[in-house]
């Protein structure tokens, strides 16, 4: 079974979205996804380095249990030997929102324009 990058990044932000303040723990996901196999490890690994720093969506973090200090290396704790990640932390960084909110005024000004060219027809047409 190969790894799915759409399912497992819906699956994250559909998790930040519904959380409270939009940050969680996605340690589960990140574990169910890397499914004990160091090649699914990889591409997790990957698609959260792309969602961080290309797409700049997830703001992550590690957080240290003994101390229970927040920690921005989040990648060395990701690649230490181990079955599973505990710990990992993310959120939704304010460039998310804000692209969500451009493409909301986008299809509103998309769909005004659709209307008004439909009663402007119609009005024609009559």
């Amino acid at each position: 079974m190969g790894f799915d990058k759409f399912k497992f990044r819906k699956e994250v932000i559909d998790r930040l979205e519904h959380s409270r303040q939009h940050f969680a723990d996605i340690s589960d996901i990140v574990n169910r996804y890397s499914a004990n196999d160091q090649g699914s490890k990889t591409e997790v690994e990957r698609e959260l380095v792309h969602l961080q720093r290309n797409m700049k969506i997830l703001d992550i973090k590690t957080l240290d249990i003994a101390t229970y200090e927040m920690d921005d290396d989040w990648l060395a704790h990701f690649k230490k030997p181990g079955a599973e990640v505990s710990g990992i932390l993310a959120s939704l960084t304010k460039d998310y929102f804000s692209n969500k909110r451009m493409k909301l005024i986008y299809y509103i000004g998309i769909g005004l324009i659709a209307a008004i060219l439909l009663i402007w027809a119609f009005n024609k047409l009559l």
